[in-house]
């Protein structure tokens, strides 16, 4: 009898699959829509498209999605993301083979699916994660991965809030693409760089709001950045945005002028964030003194009042 039952279940669950596998996912008005065309020219847009093709079937909506698809909550958004978010873990590997890094595979992964989950909110909601549909994501993600083998696995969460996977999407995309935007400066087409001017200088608020909690840099015996957002910013001097703008001829943003960060070149700015690993090193090293005898005077006074006391002491012995 209970057999018969689950039966029943995931055959009514596969049939309603049916109606939302492999529908395109999105709302009316895109989260990006003023940059949207930009982008598309863009290489991270092609890796996003391909992601986005990835077809699912009943089967796999009805093991990893069957609470979000039987849930009589108005969620018919999610009912088509869930299948096609778990296709697109388990066939990771072979839709962007040509991305040779498993990570960097993950990371497109990552941004895909927050895209879609910014779409279907609108911005409407900034603390997904209490959200009940988005711990059933984290699920359907979970088990996923425990098919996978380790190479394969593309582990990540839906934790924090939209603005920040706007930030983190919109950066991630600007490093992936720097290489794209850069041949425009050797372009034919005099007018081809004027065109990213708008992306960049948003890009480039977003950078100047991220660097200090990115990047830890030291100076000795030669710079070097460790990465503590490696997923979505690189701290290589290279990709500072600003020189990007100077080359492409973009004019400077008011805004930026009146704060001071238009003018600042990339030096000036990972200066400010870099710290002496030698100072750091030798005050490490330096042990710091307790006690009387690290001050001067005190060593002075200690050593004054015990030749009194020797002599008093002397006087005594000899009267």
């Amino acid at each position: 009898m209970h057999q018969k039952v689950k039966a029943e279940s995931l055959s009514k669950t596969m049939a309603s699959c049916r109606t939302f596998i492999n529908e395109s996912v999105g709302t009316p008005q895109h989260w990006n829509q003023e940059y949207e065309n930009i982008l598309k020219q863009l290489s991270a847009y092609e890796i996003y498209d391909k992601l986005s093709k990835v077809t699912s079937d009943d089967n796999t909506c009805a093991k990893y999605c069957a609470n979000i698809i039987n849930s009589s909550e108005d969620i018919d958004e999610f009912k088509k993301l869930c299948p096609k978010l778990a296709s697109n873990i388990m066939k990771l590997s072979e839709t962007l083979k040509d991305t040779n890094s498993p990570y960097d595979r993950c990371t497109y992964m990552t941004y895909w699916t927050y895209e879609k989950i910014i779409n279907i909110f609108n911005s409407h909601i900034n603390n997904v994660h209490n959200k009940s549909v988005i711990n059933e994501l984290n699920k359907a993600v979970l088990m996923a991965n425990s098919e996978l083998t380790d190479k394969d696995k593309c582990l990540f969460s839906f934790t924090g809030n939209l603005l920040e996977w706007k930030g983190e999407k919109f950066l991630h995309d600007y490093f992936k693409n720097y290489d794209k935007i850069r041949t425009c400066i050797t372009s034919t087409d005099g007018n081809s760089c004027n065109s990213y001017c708008g992306y960049l200088k948003h890009i480039s608020k977003l950078y100047y709001s991220y660097i200090n909690k990115c990047c830890s840099c030291y100076s000795y015996p030669e710079r070097a950045c460790f990465e503590l957002c490696p997923k979505y910013f690189n701290c290589d001097i290279s990709y500072f945005p600003n020189d990007l703008l100077s080359k492409i001829g973009c004019q400077e943003d008011e805004e930026k002028k009146e704060k001071g960060e238009s003018n600042k070149t990339a030096e000036e700015v990972f200066k400010n964030i870099t710290v002496d690993h030698d100072v750091i090193r030798r005050s490490q090293i330096a042990k710091p003194c307790k006690g009387l005898i690290c001050d001067s005077f005190d060593t002075f006074a200690l050593s004054s009042f015990l030749f009194l006391g020797i002599f008093l002491h002397f006087l005594s012995f000899t009267k």
